[in-house]
């Protein structure tokens, strides 16, 4: 079905009507399961450790997670081409339900740290198939408002994640969190599996298949199984750091990551990822290099934020915690106030936006170590406000610019590399601080100098970020690729 826009700006009534609400929904509720769920366990780690120990195992509580995330992140496009969108969605559900009440009835921290991971493998799938949903269930010009909408989910679960988790540890137990997002991962899978609409959505799904896609019904396990080692031996890096352990295994993760990237582009149909993952030769590549050294760039914040504000300012770790949260604020904002607009300004809002970001990354290198604490809020708002302007059409454009063909496993693998980008950042930004001498018993003085620095090496992936947005955006042309 062709759907016609005469307008430049698309008004909410488009998309919050009967016929799209449904849609927005599922994917709405599968976004906030995995969002909301990464957050909610920094709140709740502090009583685990009391009640089950292993102090010394909390940090793999999120770098399982985000190894699961990342690795279903990956396999979920390729889901999609060979199973359709509603079956591969619906594992995905049951898989992170089945991790929530693991993680709820653990009597250790290794049986926890197994539930994190089937939570991670599910909530990563949901994930990567929502962004799926999104390009294949909305038109063109609704794109950017129902990933307004995701933007908007993502900024509620910086807030009420924590909130949700306090409010069990506070007046229930951190085991009943987990019981609640398993109850809702419940009636998402009921949903999936008996609702008429998401059986709607699957025949949509294959009236719009252009051509189908042909994939192998062979699962490539060794390719994941070089996705795991990379994203394990990074994050691993970013545990316990020291420079020599960091930079190894930093080194191998990327070895290893460049392994996967070489083998999947040999794998035919049944890749992974898009042809050309990584590069600015061709406009999808240069948008996925964007996105990964961006999230690299823009890390550092959240890795050793809420540190340098606390020793440096003397404020408390609250209010440390909402500065950190002003990147999310921000975006949201942004990505309601811009996702209206229409498809003609999709090219100039991501160079303005990810201009932003650079700017308040740039910013934070001085602002950390020597601005008042409004100037912090000022510089990471801006980061949050220039990702929530890019981002809401960073999809539409990526996707619009590659082989059709492409776009399920572009539009699945952009939350992943996403996510690789922040991961692997997190460890280089891990190596910088320790080759800094960071320490908390330093003094302040020392502390600016080592802050002024860290951040300002750690903002280097800008470069080529830069580099492929210049690509990115630069004019088209005149032959479109097949839309």
């Amino acid at each position: 079905m062709q759907h016609n826009v005469n307008t430049s700006y698309t008004p909410w009534s488009a998309i919050l009507n009967r016929r799209y609400i449904p849609s927005l929904t599922l994917v709405s509720l599968a976004v906030w399961l995995h969002a909301a769920d990464s957050l909610l366990v920094a709140t709740l780690a502090p009583a685990i450790i009391n009640d089950i120990g292993g102090a010394e195992l909390i940090a793999w509580n999120i770098a399982l997670y985000e190894v699961g995330s990342i690795v279903t992140g990956a396999l979920g496009a390729f889901l999609a081409l060979r199973y359709g969108i509603r079956a591969p969605i619906q594992v995905a559900a049951w898989v992170y339900c089945v991790g929530c009440v693991i993680s709820a009835a653990a009597p250790s921290m290794e049986i926890l740290l197994f539930g994190r991971l089937l939570q991670g493998l599910g909530g990563g799938g949901m994930m990567a198939l929502s962004f799926i949903y999104v390009t294949l269930l909305f038109p063109q010009q609704l794109i950017a408002r129902a990933l307004g909408v995701v933007s908007f989910i993502w900024g509620a679960s910086a807030f009420l994640g924590p909130l949700i988790g306090g409010f069990f540890v506070a007046y229930g137990s951190w085991r009943m969190a987990f019981y609640a997002f398993a109850l809702q991962s419940i009636l998402l899978g009921l949903w999936i599996t008996f609702g008429k609409t998401v059986k709607q959505l699957q025949n949509q799904h294959e009236r719009q298949q252009q051509a189908p896609v042909q994939t192998s019904d062979r699962v490539p396990y060794r390719r994941l199984a070089l996705l795991s080692a990379s994203v394990i031996s990074i994050a691993y890096a970013g545990v316990d750091i020291s420079i020599v352990k960091t930079s190894l295994l930093s080194i191998l993760g990327l070895i290893l990551f460049w392994l996967f990237i070489k083998k999947d582009h040999q794998s035919g149909s049944n890749r992974l990822f898009p042809k050309n993952t990584f590069g600015i030769s061709m406009p999808h590549s240069a948008g996925i290099t964007m996105i990964f050294c961006f999230a690299s760039a823009s890390v550092c914040l959240s890795v050793y934020g809420t540190l340098f504000i606390t020793l440096i300012h003397g404020t408390t770790a609250l209010v440390a915690g909402y500065i950190i949260a002003c990147p999310a604020i921000g975006w949201t904002i942004a990505a309601i106030a811009v996702s209206g607009l229409d498809t003609r300004h999709d090219k100039t809002c991501i160079a303005i936006g990810m201009m932003m970001v650079s700017c308040g990354v740039m910013g934070l290198v001085w602002a950390i170590p020597y601005g008042a604490l409004l100037s912090i809020a000022f510089f990471a708002l801006m980061v949050g406000c220039g990702y929530g302007t890019a981002w809401t059409f960073l999809l539409r454009q990526i996707t619009k610019s590659a082989p059709h063909a492409e776009r399920e496993r572009i539009s699945g693998a952009l939350p992943t590399i996403q996510t690789l980008g922040y991961a692997m950042g997190a460890a280089y930004v891990g190596v910088v601080a320790n080759a800094f001498g960071f320490s908390v018993e330093l003094s302040t003085a020392a502390l600016q100098s080592v802050g002024m620095w860290l951040f300002l090496v750690s903002a280097l992936p800008l470069i080529p970020g830069l580099l492929a947005l210049v690509n990115f955006v630069k004019p088209s042309p005149a032959k479109e690729l097949e839309q």
